[in-house]
């Protein structure tokens, strides 16, 4: 650990020169200081952690989010001008909803149930596309699913966040915040 925190320190120094000094105690805290601060200091030289940009839209990875015990999301950024970005909720790897929101879709609604004997995702559903900030959004999930006779109300649950290059002005001009206001 002790040569961890000296390669670490090293770097750091390297990085900013004389301008920052660290001492190195035993002291837990520190250490957790100084591994936060390496983390942040890694994560601000490098623009795209997890996904590319490319052009004006946001490109990434497909991120996946459980919902409830059998269930989970698949979200993907296409990375076009529109921000179109492709949902689909699953259940045990089986798509029973396939939904694209993009700046011209930033709220949908499920307007039937849909699912099978262990889980229903129910009618209302409700997926929205929110501006975080001018170069990032977030995709959330709100409404009931039942799994296993288990009820899941899920409230803004953020299913995936994509970074962007340049966000769409049309999702800038027509931002909506979710039911509720919270944003």
């Amino acid at each position: 650990m002790k040569l961890l925190i000296s390669g670490l320190s090293a770097f750091l120094h390297s990085l900013s020169g004389d301008v920052m000094r660290l001492r190195l105690t035993t002291n837990c805290s520190n250490q957790l200081r100084l591994c936060l601060l390496v983390f942040f200091v890694l994560a601000s030289s490098f623009a795209t952690p997890g996904w590319a940009q490319t052009g004006s839209g946001c490109v990434g990875t497909t991120q996946n989010m459980p919902l409830s015990p059998n269930s989970r999301s698949s979200t993907t950024a296409s990375g076009d001008i529109n921000s179109d970005t492709q949902v689909t909720l699953q259940i045990n790897g089986q798509s029973y909803w396939f939904a694209l929101l993009s700046s011209a879709n930033i709220a949908l609604l499920l307007g039937k149930d849909a699912g099978n004997a262990v889980v229903t995702f129910k009618k209302g559903l409700s997926l929205n596309m929110v501006m975080n900030s001018p170069s990032e959004y977030l995709v959330l999930l709100s409404g009931t699913i039942m799994d296993d006779m288990t009820e899941y109300n899920l409230t803004g649950k953020v299913i995936a966040v994509f970074h962007c290059t340049q966000v769409s002005q049309l999702m800038l001009d027509d931002f909506m915040a979710p039911p509720g206001g919270m944003f």
